[in-house]
């Protein structure tokens, strides 16, 4: 096992304030990256990070990433809408 450091992203394109960032890894073990600005994947084997628009839950779920105004987040079961909720991916739960 390596332990070299590899940049794969960057640093000055994260906000200025990180107290309250995160990892959080979903059920299909991708990581993520979650900062003021928005949410993030992180493909360490491409050594690619890209934007998230929607958070995979697990057993077919996921969440949308932007609100809609006045309904929260939509919420989709196997690629199709099932309503909408105010939550994010560290609160929603697929069981």
């Amino acid at each position: 096992m390596s332990h070299e450091q590899k940049k794969i992203g960057i640093n000055d394109q994260l906000p200025g304030n990180r107290k309250y960032s995160s990892f959080l890894i979903d059920p299909e073990v991708n990581l993520a990256y979650s900062c003021a600005r928005s949410y993030f994947r992180i493909d360490m084997a491409k050594s690619v990070i890209e934007e998230l628009t929607s958070f995979h839950l697990g057993s077919g779920f996921e969440i949308a990433l932007k609100e809609t105004p006045g309904k929260g987040n939509e919420i989709k079961r196997n690629g199709q809408s099932i309503g909408h909720y105010f939550c994010t991916p560290e609160s929603a739960v697929a069981a």
